[in-house]
């Protein structure tokens, strides 16, 4: 088995894998872009509404304990952008 793998690897019969890496890396990507979005909305509002002010700052510092340097040597990334996508969504219901 292991001689048709490098034989397949040679060949390029790992393209389509790595067409589908490729893909779900730019679907992370995106992702997060819009969820990096959703957070400038929602300091907008914030500045404009005194409600949506104290949620944003929950949020923040919520946000802020997750994403430190000594979080992101560990292997705990998607469950921390799990939580941090938990807490944006509350932080829109809030600021509503």
């Amino acid at each position: 088995m292991e001689m048709q793998v490098v034989a397949d690897a040679r060949s390029g019969g790992f393209a389509e894998v790595e067409a589908y890496i490729d893909a779900l890396r730019f679907e992370k990507l995106r992702d997060g872009l819009e969820e990096f979005e959703k957070v400038n909305i929602l300091r907008a509002r914030a500045a404009k509404n005194p409600k949506a002010k104290a949620a944003v700052a929950r949020m923040d510092e919520e946000l802020s304990k997750l994403f430190t340097v000594e979080r992101s040597r560990g292997d705990s990334h998607e469950d921390d952008v799990r939580k941090a996508r938990e807490i944006i969504r509350k932080t829109a219901e809030a600021a509503r």
